[in-house]
């Protein structure tokens, strides 16, 4: 009630009915329109009650004089007014609005209890009026108009009943006339129903918080219009509902923006129109004045009293209303309409004779015959929203609203392009309308033209009131209409390289309505997404703060942002207090309990284990918490439980992703559970395919279960694939290329791996047992493959070997003498240095993958890998330096050494010179 937009309709007997009939019927929409048809027919049944009293001798029995009226009133021959009336009113197609639509409700049940105090309070006993005082309130508690009961039984106490001549001050004027004849009597008499009145208003001024409802231009454009156009368009639309209860022949659902164009001047040929109206009201007044005595005259007076007083609420006259005009509220005055036309025409029937009564029979019947089609046809139209729109626009096409909601009825069957055409048209109808504009944005964004939406919403944007420079001034914004802030912002944050100026928005949007809730949460959430953890926490807290903020949302973002924190003690408080807030909220239970399993404490499990079940109290299908109350029970040693409420989510949800992967793990950890472990994730794959977890669990099973890594190494190529950033798979896949003795690619695997996570020792530990296994192989000569794929490479390199052929002379002798068993110890020397040569290759070439990567976080990696590679390097050039001296020793007869150890050596000195230059 305290919020800006509310209408501060407070009606806690109609909302009540509302529950009961769900209550008694679930949501089934046929069982409350047929709760409304059932009390339309109490409301008519209820009419013509009142309508028999009020048409009968009423007068206290002390009272001798009759008039000759009253005697005709009940002639055989004189048709009933009750009668008549009552037919009018149940077939007037006015009261489709209220009957067919379900929030008629409040009117049906104001109009019964409204009759119900009418008719107890002229039983004349102090019971019957005080129960007529209690039905009033529960008119007033169905809908605000029941409050005008109060001057309906004030006039039949004063007027009818003890026939006080309140106006007889107007024929004498006298002071003391107007003092004893209607001052008096109205506090002697009335003083019980004023009271009342008093205590009905204050208490309604109080439940409205001290403000009125507010509304747009687009609702009520006369209320925003200045003197005289406010005041001759409002005396105009009393004209436009006489005339509808008259003629029901054009009934538009919606009355409001330019459906009734306001009245400028006195020039205006319309209002001719209220100055007729005036005159009719005027003449019937005058008129009950002077013949009030007579039965048919008082009729009129409680006619017209009934009239008036219960359209006066919707006048304008005390307060806006949000509305032109609508069917609804001429419910009740429908009422006195019925019983003025009666009045009238049984006044007429009397006068006339012969065939001009048959004829005013025949008009009567028609008119009935008339109303009864309209009201069928009127009640076609209601069928549904679209019939129902449709249907307005042949009376009129003005009203923007009118294209809109038919746009809505397309939008929501998923037409959008049918959609946008009837926003484009509400548009240009009205092209001030920010409704149209976020409507139009909203269906490009559907159809995916994000270009065109954006610029819908700024066009929607760009019609808000502008600031004046050097001007301070508040302009009402309708609260609906800051939602296009957040249609803009989540439309522009699809880009995340504008999210400062999403965020710049949604502080527009907070400095325009510092109590804009959604605008503070969704700045939370830009936030968030920009890394900025803090401000956005902030935020939330800032939110908190407002009145009427949503504790437990805010409360569960705050928990949701210490998650991404890595904050499990923040994330789970916040949760917490979203509880506090709010018992039943599902995802911060969930969320918890989540947190509370991580802890594994046997305390944590229980306290999870209960929140979990609370979530299931409410929602028992909730899979969410199904599932993690599985792992809950795992978690404790009752596997069986687990086990169980995986598969009872898998009886609502076969597809479920994470208990299908949780029964898989379940069987993973069974200590002869493989092939069951292996056909779940089959299962698994039948729904999802890609689902990365359920890849690794698969191979972990075929590589350390069924030990087949040639089958796990697949899978983890195909993660590896989709996926560079997956350690646990790359690190896998390494593993199993050194089961499969592809020791040079897990080798170069890990040190890639290495690169990417240099602080993982179980990375850097796995790489040093491959390089040993490769130097034990090199040593051992059993990787002669790949020692012959390293030599091509090195001699495409232009490294000189040892038996590289030298340029001689024609005139040189060249002598080489020697046995098989030197030519076999050659072979092996040539082997040995070729092998360390390649080692020497290896390290430097792996030190070059470390330096050449230009993350700074891995200054240490390369600090470790040049001092290691350094002390490698000497060690093979001091190895081969060792080898080449005693060679020279059994060669001193030669006066230069082998050129091929100079190369080599060259070799040697220049990978320390590289590995200097790096440092």
């Amino acid at each position: 009630m305290a919020q800006e937009q509310s209408h501060k309709s407070y009606r806690p007997l109609t909302v009540l009915s509302f529950k009961l009939n769900y209550l008694l019927f679930g949501e089934n929409p046929f069982s409350f329109h047929v709760v409304n048809v059932v009390l339309y027919i109490a409301v008519c049944l209820l009419f013509y009650q009142f309508c028999s009293q009020i048409s009968g001798d009423i007068t206290i029995k002390s009272r001798k004089h009759k008039n000759k009226d009253d005697a005709s009133a009940g002639s055989l021959e004189q048709p009933s007014i009750a009668c008549l009336a009552t037919l009018l009113f149940t077939v007037h197609p006015i009261h489709v609005e209220a009957v067919v639509g379900v929030v008629g409700r409040a009117e049906l049940l104001s109009a019964i209890f409204y009759l119900l105090s009418i008719v107890f309070y002229m039983k004349l006993s102090f019971v019957s009026k005080t129960l007529a005082m209690v039905f009033i309130l529960f008119s007033v508690a169905s809908k605000e108009q029941g409050i005008t009961a109060i001057a309906v039984c004030l006039f039949v106490e004063l007027v009818i009943i003890r026939q006080e001549r309140l106006f007889h001050f107007l024929k004498t004027h006298s002071g003391k006339d107007l003092f004893e004849m209607t001052i008096v009597p109205i506090l002697a008499y009335g003083g019980p129903l004023i009271i009342l009145a008093i205590l009905i208003l204050s208490w309604r001024f109080y439940v409205m918080q001290g403000s009125l409802p507010h509304f747009t231009v687009f609702d009520n454009p006369a209320s925003y219009s200045p003197t005289p156009t406010r005041q001759l368009t409002y005396n105009y639309l009393l004209s436009i509902n006489s005339w509808l209860l008259l003629s029901p022949c054009q009934l538009l659902c919606d009355w409001t923006m330019a459906v009734v164009p306001l009245i400028h001047g006195f020039t205006d040929p319309r209002n001719l129109f209220t100055i007729v109206f005036w005159t009719v009201i005027f003449l019937l007044t005058i008129t009950t004045y002077i013949r009030q005595s007579t039965i048919t005259n008082r009729v009129v007076s409680i006619a017209l009293l009934i009239m008036c007083t219960s359209y006066l609420p919707a006048s304008n006259l005390f307060f806006s209303v949000g509305f032109v005009v609508a069917d609804r509220i001429l419910f009740l005055p429908s009422m006195g309409f019925s019983l003025l036309m009666a009045a009238g025409f049984t006044k007429l029937y009397g006068k006339l004779s012969g065939y001009k009564k048959y004829l005013l029979q025949f008009m009567f019947g028609l008119i009935m015959v008339s109303h009864s089609l309209q009201t069928i046809h009127r009640s076609y139209d209601w069928k549904n929203d679209r019939s129902l729109f449709q249907s307005a626009l042949k009376v009129t096409q003005e009203n923007a609203k009118v294209w809109n909601n038919i746009g809505h009825t397309y939008e929501d069957e998923g037409n959008w392009q049918m959609a946008l055409s009837y926003f484009i048209q509400a548009s240009k109808k009205q092209p001030d309308d920010i409704g149209s504009f976020i409507n139009i944005g909203t269906a490009w964004e559907r159809l995916q033209k994000y270009d065109e939406a954006e610029k819908s919403f700024r066009k929607a944007k760009s019609l808000f009131p502008k600031p004046i420079k050097g001007k301070s001034y508040k302009a009402r914004i309708a609260p609906k209409h800051l939602d296009i802030f957040i249609k803009l912002g989540n439309l522009i944050k699809r880009n995340e390289s504008r999210l400062n100026e999403v965020d710049k928005l949604y502080q527009e949007a907070i400095s325009m309505s510092r109590n804009f809730i959604d605008a503070y949460i969704n700045r939370g959430e830009v936030l968030s997404l920009m890394g900025r953890f803090s401000d956005a926490i902030q935020i939330y807290q800032q939110a908190l703060d407002l009145p009427r903020a949503p504790k437990s949302d805010l409360f569960f973002n705050i928990g949701v942002i210490y998650n991404r924190m890595k904050n499990a003690t923040g994330a789970y408080e916040a949760y917490t207090w979203a509880i506090y807030y709010n018992k039943y909220h599902t995802k911060a239970l969930v969320n918890s309990a989540s947190i509370l399993l991580d802890t594994r404490d046997a305390d944590h499990m229980a306290r999870a284990e209960l929140r979990l079940n609370r979530v299931l109290e409410t929602d028992e299908k909730n899979l969410q918490a199904r599932s993690l109350l599985g792992s809950v029970y795992l978690a404790t040693n009752r596997s069986i439980e687990a086990l169980k409420s995986w598969h009872r989510v898998l009886e609502i949800l076969p597809s479920h992703k994470t208990a299908l992967y949780n029964v898989a793990y379940y069987y993973y950890k069974s200590e002869d559970g493989k092939d069951e472990c292996l056909e779940s994730l089959e299962q698994l794959f039948h729904f999802h395919p890609e689902y990365e977890k359920g890849r690794l669990l698969q191979g972990d099973v075929l590589l350390n279960k069924d030990g087949n890594p040639k089958e796990a190494k697949r899978v983890y190529e195909k993660i590896v694939e989709k996926n560079e950033k997956e350690i646990e798979a790359r690190h896998n896949l390494c593993v199993c290329l050194f089961q499969l003795e592809e020791l040079y690619e897990a080798e170069n695997c890990f040190l890639d791996l290495a690169l990417v996570v240099p602080n993982e020792s179980y990375v850097t530990g796995n790489l040093l047992v491959v390089r040993k296994e490769i130097e034990k192989r090199i040593k051992l000569g059993t990787l002669k493959e790949e020692r012959k794929a390293i030599l091509d490479e090195v001699k495409d390199q232009n490294i000189v070997f040892k038996n590289s052929p030298r340029v001689t002379r024609d005139d040189e002798e060249i002598l080489y003498e020697a046995s098989q068993e030197e030519e076999d110890q050659s072979e092996d020397d040539d082997d040995d240095e070729v092998r360390l040569l390649e080692r020497a290759e290896r390290i430097h070439q792996n030190f070059l993958d470390v330096v050449n990567n230009k993350d700074p976080n891995l200054i240490d990696v390369k600090l470790q890998q040049a001092v290691s590679a350094v002390k490698d390097l000497t060690e093979i050039r001091t190895h081969l330096s060792s080898k080449r001296g005693e060679k020279c020793d059994d060669e001193k007869s030669n006066e230069k050494s082998d050129d091929n150890d100079e190369e080599l050596k060259k070799k040697l000195l220049k990978l320390l010179e590289e590995l200097e230059s790096k440092l």
